[in-house]
């Protein structure tokens, strides 16, 4: 770098580098070919380093890339093959190695006598075709070639066995370029056990990933917040860094069982290891005033069946609330209250 804040430093593909090759800045070609060095602390390259001084690399996703080209490829041809093998019934071998004039009769030509005319009236040659029909149903077909002719039926192999077991070789390592296993597209030839193990390591991969842009996000919409309150677009809260708080909605995970992993939330909810924020954006990102009145209506029905089965029952209205929701992983003891000790006769 020439001039300006990073002057004396050195710059490979527009990333300004320190002694030590750590990434301190960025070089932004504008539109009109201005050039703007920016800090590493405002930016932040949008790709999955592979060392911590690697200033600019290749995505996780781009090395698999001609692999999935060469897999298109080869799905292309395979079709056309498959397409052209469709349409051709036999194969004719002969010295010439192109058709007769007279190739038609084989299929023009029904000839249930080798002494019978043919039904077209044209003159027979030398290749016949006989047709035995039989009392069950079904033909059999008799076919007569000239000397040094053979006529086979056309057997296409393809796609090979050793031809899918390639498909599924470089399918397994594009995959994995991404963290991935090849096993997620087909979880039949796993077990229950290994199905809950591959969706674990491929969610690592997609979190691993999410934290590449959670800085991002952060910073971005902090941004975009602070200088709508600012100019008017938002309503000002000056409530410290209340307008800041909040977590970014994230897809829902991988998952084998939604039932155990539904269960699994709950008590991770009730030990305090995860918050409803977290959850409600696992189950469709639902705005937290949207659980508020969902939580409120919930309430209100429990009261209602609470006071329903209170006046059938004759039980107290605190126990029946009890008996509806349980916030505690164990069930709640109630101490049976006993009558008091009578007063012996005087």
């Amino acid at each position: 770098v020439e001039d300006g804040e990073f002057k004396g430093a050195k710059i490979f593909d527009g990333v300004i580098m320190d002694r030590n090759s750590r990434a301190i800045g960025l070089r932004i070609l504008g539109e009109g070919n201005d050039l703007q060095d920016i800090s590493a602390f405002n930016a932040d390259l949008a790709y999955e380093p592979r060392w911590s001084d690697q200033g600019r690399g290749i995505p996780r996703i781009a090395v698999s890339s001609l692999t999935w080209f060469d897999l298109q490829d080869i799905h292309d041809f395979t079709k056309a093959g498959v397409k052209r093998a469709s349409n051709v019934g036999i194969l004719i071998k002969n010295a010439e190695g192109e058709a007769t004039n007279d190739a038609n009769v084989i299929t023009a030509d029904e000839i249930l006598d080798n002494g019978q005319e043919p039904i077209d009236g044209g003159s027979l040659s030398d290749r016949k075709v006989a047709v035995e029909e039989l009392g069950q149903g079904g033909e059999t077909y008799y076919l007569n070639s000239s000397e040094g002719e053979e006529m086979v039926p056309f057997h296409f192999k393809n796609p090979h066995p050793n031809t899918e077991a390639f498909i599924e070789r470089a399918q397994r390592g594009a995959i994995s370029s991404v963290g991935w296993f090849a096993e997620l597209l087909d979880l039949k030839s796993t077990g229950r056990a290994p199905s809950r193990i591959l969706t674990d390591l491929a969610n690592q991969t997609i979190w691993a990933r999410q934290r590449t842009g959670y800085r991002r996000w952060k910073r971005a919409v902090g941004y975009a917040i602070a200088k709508g309150m600012k100019i008017g677009q938002v309503p000002k809260n000056n409530d410290g860094f209340d307008p800041y708080l909040w977590e970014p909605g994230l897809p829902k995970p991988l998952q084998v069982d939604a039932g155990n992993d539904a269960q699994a939330d709950r008590e991770s909810l009730k030990l305090g290891t995860t918050t409803e924020a977290i959850l409600a954006q696992k189950n469709h990102g639902l705005h937290r005033n949207e659980i508020k009145r969902i939580r409120a209506q919930e309430i209100r029905d429990n009261i209602a069946l609470a006071k329903s089965i209170a006046e059938e029952s004759g039980l107290p209205l605190e126990r029946c609330l009890e008996l509806i929701e349980q916030r505690s992983p164990n069930p709640i003891a109630q101490q049976q209250q006993k009558p008091a000790a009578k007063e012996p006769a005087k």
